[in-house]
């Protein structure tokens, strides 16, 4: 089963309490849920991670729905992209 990213950003973004999201993926030798996102929120909303995974349920097949980590902002690179170095951040956090 293939998950594309930006089909998951895109559904995290439509929410209206979302800031910014990035999706990456994680290795998972069950594969339950292959991706992970993290997720910052506008400065005065307060999303609960439930309230975002139930929202992509209804707008993504089941196993596209990905693990969500809050943060208060996202890596960039000079470019201003999002740099995709989250798998490292993620294993220094667990």
């Amino acid at each position: 089963m293939r998950i594309h990213f930006v089909e998951v950003e895109s559904g995290l973004a439509a929410h209206p309490q979302t800031l910014m999201a990035a999706v990456y993926g994680v290795a998972d030798p069950e594969w339950r849920v292959p991706v992970k996102a993290v997720v910052v929120r506008g400065t005065r909303m307060r999303t609960v991670r439930r309230e975002l995974i139930g929202y992509l349920h209804e707008r993504l097949a089941h196993y596209k729905c990905p693990r969500i980590v809050e943060s208060d902002e996202l890596p960039k690179s000079g470019s201003r992209k999002n740099l995709r170095i989250l798998r490292d951040l993620d294993a220094k956090s667990t």
